[in-house]
């Protein structure tokens, strides 16, 4: 008896060690697939946050640069704002937009130059001239990245922005060590290299043949299963989209007035919060891209816009200490909540421009628009109606917090309802398009519909606690390396026919509708569908070539998309969909 134990510990340990084998190669092969094809070009989006950085908030020695943020910001903002009512006109086209693109160098260009002049000439209409350029060079600079992001799958699309956000860290902190008129001087080269890896990163794009989107859909004639994804939010209620509007300019608001609490001064950082505040934003960066690119686990916007709140709310708590500590560890916690923003805002724009009829750039713009308006009012407010004793600090405190936490509940994983924002991201929904192979114009998305997906590619996850699925071969051998009963690499070859079998069954019609209906990604589709025909878990886990907690997590997220309780249900909802 005892020796049959030991064998059955045996087996068990073994088989830990085929699955740890398997979930390392998925990780290996998931990550590699989001940096293929990738080139240093593509992380130019860091260089513009290094000039950002460098002139227009003082390499974030201290908390923001004070009034000369302010006033460059509503000139971005008024920018944002005229580029805005341009792309909701239609008048957005290549020609202006290559105009834009070298106005937007010469402008950050000549903002450069003009800062480093004023420190020597000490001229406030040097300074304002400066601050002016910044303002409207900025606005085009960064965002015409996102003609190129668009062309990205999602995948690659998120290791690209936390990639450049995590690399701007680094560059600015290197160049908070520098003198002043050194980043300035610097300054005056960066918008070229911006523009000359924008460039690159284009042509790269149309050397391997990956679709445009310049309105943010492609064209549904190559791959119409895109045309009904991408148009997710475009039956949206238009206040669902507004109460969105809302929590951001609210939680802008608060970090408008973090910036500058408690007494409307910019606070000095220390070494050692410029390295805790931009090794935070690499550190969080990294662990946000381990997550979803090599655990295959979805981060919904809700959990990144709560841990925001609450990074911005142990800021303010330890700035109404008063303490030096306080102040400087507060003003870094509050500068890496800032920081962490402006890649969730471009990813979750890039998310809303694929899935909805509507020009990305406008998308862009009025979500950019918001976030800078409302922290503006708040930094400004708090440079004006500064709290002049401990008390009004404290109360001020309490009621930053009480803000922050209605926002919390305001950002809930419910709007939109048509789909969750950041569904499934970054996995490759069905239909969606990107970036596609070299010589292929088609998007990625059309490659993985119909029986095909069963056989080729990789099958990215769905939703969270999704795991990333390997090819069947890679599977095998994964197992074969891993220890695991060489009995079992025949019941995985054998499986090898079934998934096309399996997905040849489930309608192809269905699926779509499941997706475009109900934000589902296809996988979890397929699961829904093979539920609702009455196999059990354990069935499709076997025919799928999946674990059976890969199946319940699918299932998990399918009824939680389409509101369903039990299996009656899940039945009833497919039957009124035909």
């Amino acid at each position: 008896m005892g020796s049959d134990f030991e064998n059955i510990r045996e087996v068990r340990k073994t088989d830990a060690g085929g699955g740890r084998a398997v979930e390392r190669a998925a990780a290996c092969a998931a990550l590699g697939q989001a940096f293929s094809g990738c080139t240093l070009a593509f992380f130019g989006l860091a260089v513009v946050r290094i000039w950002i950085q460098c002139n227009l908030y003082g390499n974030y020695v201290l908390s923001d640069a004070g009034l000369v943020s302010v006033v460059i910001n509503f000139v971005r903002i008024a920018f944002t704002v005229l580029l805005v009512a341009f792309a909701l006109r239609g008048l957005l086209g290549r020609r202006f937009a290559k105009a834009l693109e070298w106005f937007s160098v010469t402008a950050m260009t000549l903002g450069s130059v003009l800062f480093f002049l004023n420190g020597t000439l000490a001229s406030d209409a040097v300074l304002y001239a400066a601050c002016t350029c910044a303002g409207l060079g900025i606005v085009w600079g960064g965002g015409m990245w996102m003609a190129f992001y668009l062309r990205l799958r999602p995948r690659t699309a998120l290791l690209c922005a936390l990639g450049s956000l995590a690399l701007g860290s680094l560059g600015g902190f290197v160049m908070g060590a520098l003198p002043r008129s050194t980043c300035y001087l610097v300054g005056v080269f960066l918008p070229t290299v911006s523009y000359v890896c924008f460039g690159r990163s284009m042509r790269v794009a149309d050397e391997r043949g990956w679709p445009q989107a310049p309105s943010g859909v492609s064209s549904s004639r190559e791959c119409p299963e895109f045309a009904i994804a991408s148009k997710a939010y475009g039956a949206e209620s238009r206040v669902d989209f507004l109460r969105l509007l809302a929590g951001l300019a609210l939680f802008m608001l608060v970090m408008g007035v973090s910036r500058g609490f408690p007494f409307g001064e910019s606070i000095a950082l220390p070494l050692g919060m410029q390295l805790l505040h931009q090794g935070g934003v690499v550190v969080l960066c990294g662990v946000w891209a381990w997550a979803a690119l090599c655990r295959g686990r979805a981060v919904s916007s809700a959990t990144l816009w709560r841990f925001e709140v609450v990074a911005a709310s142990a800021g303010v708590v330890l700035m109404a200490t008063l303490e030096w500590w306080g102040l400087a560890g507060g003003a870094a916690l509050v500068s890496i909540a800032n920081t962490m923003t402006l890649g969730i805002l471009w990813v979750i724009c890039y998310d809303i421009a694929r899935h909805s009829p509507w020009n990305p750039y406008a998308v862009l713009g009025v979500c950019w628009a918001v976030f800078l308006l409302a922290r503006e009012i708040g930094r400004w407010g708090i440079l004006v109606f500064a709290p002049q004793s401990s008390v009004m600090t404290l109360l001020a405190a309490l009621m930053v917090c009480v803000l922050s936490i209605s926002i919390a509940v305001l950002l809930g994983d419910n709007v939109p309802r048509s789909r969750a924002l950041l569904t499934g991201f970054p996995g490759e929904e069905a239909g969606e398009g990107g970036a596609a192979s070299e010589g292929d114009a088609r998007p990625a998305g059309c490659a993985a519909t119909g029986s095909a997906a069963g056989r080729t590619g990789v099958a990215a996850a769905g939703g969270e606690g999704d795991a990333i699925e390997l090819p069947i071969a890679e599977r095998r051998e994964a197992r074969a390396e891993g220890g695991v009963d060489p009995g079992l690499v025949g019941d995985v070859a054998e499986s090898e026919r079934e998934p096309e079998a399996v997905l040849h069954a489930a309608d192809d019609g269905r699926i779509a509708r499941l997706i475009a209906g109900f934000g589902l990604t296809r996988r979890e589709a397929e699961v829904a569908l093979m539920l609702a025909e009455g196999k059990s878990k354990v069935a499709i886990a076997e025919l799928l070539v999946l674990s059976e907690n890969t199946v319940r997590s699918y299932a998990k997220n399918a009824y939680m998309k389409m509101n369903v309780h039990s299996k009656r249900e899940l039945q009833q909802t497919i039957r009124e969909m035909r």
